[in-house]
């Protein structure tokens, strides 16, 4: 089975680095999750997602079917969606 991956923070980073792991691997993106409804549309598209299921709270996408997590999230924010991560089971 393919890894299924979600991403936490849909501005630029974000779905560049989802797209290259879309494109070059066999992992699928399947969970998107930003607070800004918008960026998480752009963001499906520009992977390639478009039944990626959007989120804006992070918990419930952790608590989700993911296996692994993209965190690009401001950096200030990093350890603490890295401690969740960790806590709810997820690759990061």
């Amino acid at each position: 089975d393919a890894l299924r991956v979600g991403l936490l923070g849909a501005g630029n980073r974000g779905p560049f680095v989802a797209g290259m792991l879309a494109k070059n691997t066999p992992a699928k993106v399947v969970a998107i999750c930003d607070l800004v409804d918008e960026r998480v549309e752009k963001a499906k598209a520009s992977i390639g997602a478009p039944g990626a299921q959007g989120y804006k709270d992070f918990q419930k996408m952790l608590a989700s079917d993911i296996d692994a997590v993209i965190i690009a999230t401001p950096v200030f924010l990093h350890a603490d969606h890295f401690e969740a991560a960790v806590k709810a089971g997820k690759h990061i």
